[in-house]
């Protein structure tokens, strides 16, 4: 559903809710938008303040094509307990939902951390599509609470009946070495951000 609504001839928009991983413009959905939908699409690039508590000036990446509006609500190391009230405040109408939280979040409060965000986004709009980030892995010190709480964001997505891009696996079968991948805090590394934007224009290209 992802690829044939980003296809629409008459355009598109694309609002992402996420954390740290995808914020900022060298991290990707900045790289998704400037080298992948660009590539066939006139593509607005908008980036969350979280200072003035809006967008910033649009970026246009490419020339031709198609229109694609990108609204990009990531922020670093989101208050998950104050999602919600931003999700609201930051909210555009849209043609689909992004969702990218995990890193340096627990298994045993993720799910209802998940839950309040849907909620806030059905009461703008009941029926949007939403895909969720499968996020990538994180370095050793702390893989192993990340790929628990991936499984739970997976399951949550799987009882919504929400399309995943799985990233995590993207990573994990890359043969560069994780550490050159991830940087400590767990967001992707400049590489890391072009496998991720990668990976997601692949999985789009080969969605229903």
């Amino acid at each position: 559903m992802a690829r044939s609504i980003l296809s629409t001839p008459s355009g598109a928009s694309v609002l992402v809710f996420g954390d740290g991983s995808g914020d900022a413009t060298n991290e990707w959905v900045a790289d998704w938008a400037r080298d992948h939908l660009a590539a066939d699409a006139t593509v607005t690039y908008n980036a969350w303040d979280r200072i003035s508590g809006r967008y910033t000036a649009p970026i246009r990446y490419g020339t031709t094509g198609r229109s694609i509006t990108v609204w990009n609500a990531s922020v670093r190391s989101p208050d998950m307990a104050l999602e919600p009230a931003r999700v609201a405040k930051a909210w555009q109408a849209t043609d689909l939902v992004m969702l990218s939280y995990g890193h340096r979040r627990t298994p045993s409060t993720i799910t209802v951390q998940m839950d309040a965000i849907l909620a806030a986004i059905r009461a703008k709009n009941p029926t949007v599509p939403i895909v969720v980030m499968l996020q990538n892995p994180d370095r050793a010190d702390t893989a192993t609470m990340q790929q628990e709480t991936t499984q739970k964001i997976q399951a949550w997505a799987a009882s919504h009946a929400f399309a995943t891009v799985d990233i995590y696996s993207a990573f994990m079968a890359d043969p560069t070495p994780r550490d050159t991948l991830v940087l400590s805090d767990g967001s992707p590394s400049l590489q890391g951000s072009h496998l991720w934007a990668k990976a997601l224009a692949e999985a789009l290209q080969v969605a229903a």
